[in-house]
């Protein structure tokens, strides 16, 4: 059954694999789509090693193998974990290399025994092995010669040995139980809402106090940078395309260029990084690039959805703090703003201490004499969105703390308002549940701390090995 490949051979295994192995829509995860025709040229070096477009393939394929049999999926533990296949097979060649290259520096040994029950476990579960049988499936299901898919095995099992040597994970029962919780239980809670703008009309100021806060906090008015462009869009569909891109270099600026291919040029007022553009919406690399640009110079083609954009840098402004007198409205509305946040906050003092000394249970009756909003939420769990609070875990945690009718001890400032918040309900723990599922908590929590411990072992052996992953544009 076992035809036992040396390492010697390995290089007349990956020029087979070549020929044999069809992968012509193969995408590396930079987004090239193809392999340009360069296997022979190195694709990365490991511990001084150079590896061909050809060498990488060979763990591509062990790739597609592993995932397709179920052996490697031991850490992926959700589908928001798993990437888009091409990119996972990318990743998976690259953590193979990784670990490969740790096996054979650590001389791990694989028998040929333990190839042969793995294979024989995997494909004659309480059957005869039959070696007609087993050959016919792996080539026509895998597309590899049965050595090479032993060889893929046997390397299969040394990163096994090397990650059960270096990935120690321990769980503890408060870790499950703690787990168990987050994911089950659930909380119902009522608020006092203070909102800010209801508190700015009663914030007085005076000009010398609105001066001093300006001087304190002057970065806070900051102007940054604007950059004022022209451009013009060319549609994919365009058939002048290619002519435009071709000649660019020819023009020394955009306006011949629009006249000489009739293009219509769109003006922008200043722009700072953050700006939307019009029709184009928010395009980063767009206003890079004119941040980037000389004056009056005409870029390279960027890429956007519809097609392309050619621009150039018309005008720009440095960023500037401006004078109190020029921004003094907007140092005002400032000021109101921390201001009422600040009263919101003591005002949510104040109640704090009346509800407690006064012992107040009925916080719906006290927030209607005090003439603030009063909400009682749906029961929710601890990851969730929150009525009126948002998603906020940390928040969240804070609530899941209490204890029943229990009102939190400080008051919660968030974006538009202070909260004064009391737990009103949280449902018990399950201890029967709880001890059916047990394992499934476990095992879950296994599988995430063995992923982190993994990406750790991974950086380790990447930085150890001095791998180098070549510029895939440049080869």
């Amino acid at each position: 059954m076992l035809t036992k490949i040396t390492r010697a051979k390995k290089r007349v295994i990956l020029w087979v694999l070549a020929f044999i192995v069809i992968i012509p829509s193969f995408i590396l995860w930079s987004g090239i789509a193809y392999l340009k025709s360069k296997e022979a040229e190195i694709f990365l070096t490991i511990g001084g090693k150079k590896l061909t477009y050809i060498d990488f393939n060979y763990y591509v394929k062990m790739a597609n193998i592993l995932l397709s049999l179920k052996l490697d999926n031991v850490y992926l533990t959700t589908d928001e974990q798993t990437p888009n296949i091409n990119k996972l097979i990318f990743q998976k060649a690259l953590e193979y290399i990784l670990l490969t290259w740790k096996a054979q520096k650590e001389k791990i040994f694989i028998r040929d025994e333990e190839v042969i029950k793995l294979i024989k476990d995997k494909f004659f579960v309480n059957k005869e092995f039959d070696e007609k049988q087993y050959q016919s499936h792996i080539r026509r299901k895998f597309g590899v010669p049965v050595r090479t898919f032993e060889e893929y095995i046997r390397e299969y099992l040394e990163m096994q040995k090397i990650l059960q040597k270096y990935i120690k994970v321990e769980i503890s029962e408060d870790e499950i139980k703690d787990f168990y919780k987050y994911t089950t239980q659930k909380a119902k809670i009522a608020y006092i809402f203070i909102p800010y703008e209801s508190l700015k009309e009663t914030v007085t100021i005076d000009l010398k106090e609105l001066q001093d806060y300006y001087s304190k906090n002057e970065l806070l008015f900051k102007e940054e940078p604007k950059v004022k462009i022209n451009y013009c869009i060319i549609l994919n569909q365009d058939p002048l395309a290619e002519n435009i891109f071709s000649e660019i270099h020819k023009y020394k600026n955009l306006a011949d260029l629009a006249n000489k291919f009739n293009l219509e040029i769109k003006q922008t007022d200043f722009l700072g990084m953050n700006d939307p553009i019009e029709n184009l919406g928010w395009q980063e690399k767009i206003v890079k690039t004119a941040f980037a640009l000389q004056k009056n110079k005409i870029s390279q083609p960027i890429k956007i959805d519809k097609g392309y954009v050619i621009l150039t840098k018309v005008d720009e402004k440095e960023a500037i703090i401006p004078k109190f007198e020029d921004i003094k409205s907007k140092v005002e509305a400032k000021f109101k703003e921390e201001k009422s946040k600040e009263l919101a906050k003591n005002l949510a003092v104040q109640l704090l201490e009346k509800i407690n000394k006064q012992n107040i249970s009925d916080l719906k009756q006290f927030a209607q004499n005090q003439n603030f909003e009063f909400k009682e939420t749906d029961y929710f769990k601890i990851f969730d969105y929150v009525e009126g609070l948002g998603l906020d875990e940390e928040i969240n945690k804070i609530i899941f703390s209490l204890k029943k009718n229990e009102v939190y001890s400080q008051p919660i400032l968030l974006t538009k308002g202070a909260y004064i918040i009391k737990l009103l309900d949280i449902t018990d723990f399950n201890e029967v549940d709880f001890e059916n599922n047990k394992e499934k908590y476990k095992n879950f929590l296994y599988q995430r701390k063995a992923f982190l411990e993994k990406l750790k072992l991974l950086s380790q052996i990447e930085q150890e090995s001095s791998l180098k992953i070549f510029n895939l544009e440049q080869q």
